[in-house]
């Protein structure tokens, strides 16, 4: 009986020692997925933050502060100018710092970061003035002092800031402009864990410059709307039965997306002064008028013919509908037809040109 027993309890704690084993290997492996589990998490979480912009690139290096960006990091970075034309006054040139890489690839809710910018000039400013505008609007002059200022963007949805560089010619124009660079640096400042003073991962740098360039305008059309109901037996009782003639310009060129901000080309419109008189409560005769005290806006010239022209200078914007009356003066009436110098419909329609002004 002893020797049963003495088997017995022996199959009982080898039993016991293979549950236990059992457990304790049950449980590494249960505790091994745990932390695989909770890794993958920190990694999803990791990689699914985002700080980016739309015109400053990601540059991982150490110096947290524009002032210490070095020479070769400065040299390296891709240069942002102005899409729009740009020939006098200002530009604004938008940068946006946001927390999304798409619309569908954002910050997770509670993923909010704040971070700092910076703006600094790089170059002596010539012939214009330079202004950062901050998120809210508020207008900061560029010179030898840095911009900088904190803000956050908050997970959960699409978040941006928007920044300007506003660049404003002086009196010189174009002409007295030297474009001066402005460098850009943004960088988290929280959570703590996206602060890395040996390797900022998430520093974003770039350089904006403003490039003056003419915006593109050409004259679309320019003539009387009396001339579509001319043909060439009517076109002189048409226009003898004509108080009012209606001189009509139409401009095409560059898409502009802001007209109170873009610069306006120039076109002049000629007409013989001997035969028609302008419509003196046109918007365009009135302000060259107001406007008039050097005679470059409105004037008289003479050709090479001897014929006397009466000359309106006007800036317009492409797309651009002009409407102006004009009426006849006692010696167009006696000078239309075969006797006069007003005898086809050529020199009528001639009677009044326009031109683009050339820079």
């Amino acid at each position: 009986m002893k020797r049963i027993q003495k088997r017995k309890n022996k199959f009982i704690v080898t039993v016991l020692f293979v549950f236990v084993a059992f457990f304790i290997w049950q449980s590494v492996e249960i505790m091994a997925k745990y932390y695989a589990t909770k890794n993958n998490k920190g990694v999803a979480v990791a990689s699914g933050l985002y700080f980016n912009s739309d015109k400053l690139n990601k540059k991982t290096g150490v110096a947290t502060d524009i002032d210490n960006i070095t020479a070769d990091e400065i040299e390296g970075l891709a240069i942002t100018t102005n899409t729009a034309s740009w020939s006098s006054g200002s530009i604004d040139i938008p940068i946006k710092i946001q927390n999304y890489e798409s619309n569908i690839l954002y910050n997770d809710y509670g993923l909010d970061i704040s971070y700092r910018i910076q703006f600094k000039l790089l170059d002596v400013p010539v012939g214009a003035t330079y202004a950062v505008i901050d998120k809210d609007g508020t207008s900061y002059e560029l010179n030898t002092t840095t911009y900088e200022t904190t803000e956050t963007l908050y997970g959960g949805s699409l978040d941006a800031d928007t920044y300007k560089i506003r660049i404003t010619l002086g009196e010189g124009g174009m002409n007295a402009y030297d474009s001066a660079r402005v460098l850009i640096l943004a960088y988290p400042t929280a959570p703590d864990y996206l602060v890395n003073d040996t390797n900022q991962q998430y520093r974003l740098l770039g350089i904006i410059e403003g490039y003056p360039n003419a915006m593109k305008l050409e004259i679309e059309s320019a003539g009387f709307l009396i001339e579509k109901e001319f043909t060439d037996d009517n076109w002189k009782e048409k226009v003898q039965d004509s108080v009012t003639y209606i001189y009509n310009i139409k401009t095409k060129g560059d898409i502009i997306q802001d007209s109170n901000s873009a610069a306006k080309r120039e076109i002049i419109v000629k007409w013989r002064s001997e035969f028609l008189n302008i419509d003196q409560y046109n918007e365009y005769y009135l302000k060259a008028i107001e406007e008039n005290e050097t005679a470059e806006n409105y004037y008289t010239e003479t050709d090479t013919e001897g014929i006397q022209w009466s000359c309106l200078k006007i800036k317009v914007l492409p797309y651009t509908n002009i409407k102006i009356a004009f009426y006849k003066t006692e010696a167009f009436n006696t000078n239309l037809g075969e006797n006069g110098i007003i005898n086809s419909k050529e020199e009528f329609v001639n009677l009044v040109k326009t031109e683009l002004v050339t820079e």
